[in-house]
């Protein structure tokens, strides 16, 4: 198999679970790991004016109930700064106050989670700089079904939240990277069955060229694009089903790796 890295562009916790369940020797830690990430957040993280210094700044701080939510990013931190690590920062006179403790700012959590980011960041924007082959999974949970957008574990996202659009807006960043984008759907049921396939559609976008085969114009540059619907049981915590995810890692193996 080719030297490659595989990292996760959220849109929350699971495809990095995921991704390092399987790839364990190729998987790289990146900033939307442990996060809830919209797509706005990486419309601004692939800004050239972004600045990791204004991430968690006490400025952009806002409180999501007992998690945090950075307003430079709009990026929600939900594991580092989630309830269970913040909760001791919201008690008392400061369970409904909108400004953040000095408990919190000079606490360790809030530091090694931006050092995290900073760290991570700086090193997926180098990887993407390079000719070395880059593969890139997002999760977009149900899509854009508003019968799920309050289920625990489930996670919907916005309409602007397309493949074609991540393809986009990495390519005008970095035109010459070696990158294969895949996003990834979930169609939830209930006691789905274990011997029924999880996959419930793919589709592809390459060609001899290594350009998208869309009928679209050269604007998209991403090489290698997918998009992959998997059926899934109703999620109980963010890991999500293997079984369905078994099915996404041999897809990326199939139309990335092979």
């Amino acid at each position: 198999m080719e030297n490659f890295s595989i990292l996760s562009m959220g849109g929350a916790c699971r495809p990095a679970f995921q991704l390092k369940r399987t790839f364990s020797e190729n998987f790289l830690s990146g900033p939307f790991d442990w996060t809830v990430t919209p797509i706005t957040s990486l419309n601004n993280f692939f800004d050239p004016m972004f600045d990791f210094e204004n991430v968690l700044a006490p400025s952009n701080i806002i409180f999501e109930g007992l998690g945090i939510v950075d307003k430079y990013t709009g990026i929600k931190f939900h594991h580092g700064l989630g309830p269970p690590d913040i909760e001791k920062y919201r008690k008392g006179i400061y369970l409904h106050s909108p400004s953040p403790s000095s408990l919190l700012l000079a606490g360790p959590e809030l530091a090694q989670v931006k050092e995290r980011f900073i760290y991570t960041g700086t090193r997926l924007l180098h990887l993407l700089s390079q000719v070395d082959h880059i593969i890139l999974v997002r999760w977009i949970g149900a899509g854009t079904n508003s019968k799920f957008a309050n289920v625990p574990h489930a996670y919907t996202t916005s309409s602007d939240d397309s493949l074609l659009n991540l393809s986009s807006l990495v390519a005008r960043r970095f035109p010459r990277a070696n990158i294969s984008l895949m996003y990834v759907m979930s169609v939830y049921g209930d006691c789905l069955d274990d011997q029924e396939s999880r996959l419930a559609f793919v589709d592809s976008y390459t060609n001899d060229n290594g350009h998208p085969s869309l009928g679209m114009t050269s604007e998209l540059h991403c090489p290698r694009l997918a998009q992959v619907s998997i059926k899934e049981n109703r999620p109980t915590t963010y890991r999500g089903d293997n079984l369905s995810w078994d099915c996404v890692c041999s897809e990326v193996k199939r139309l990335f790796l092979s």
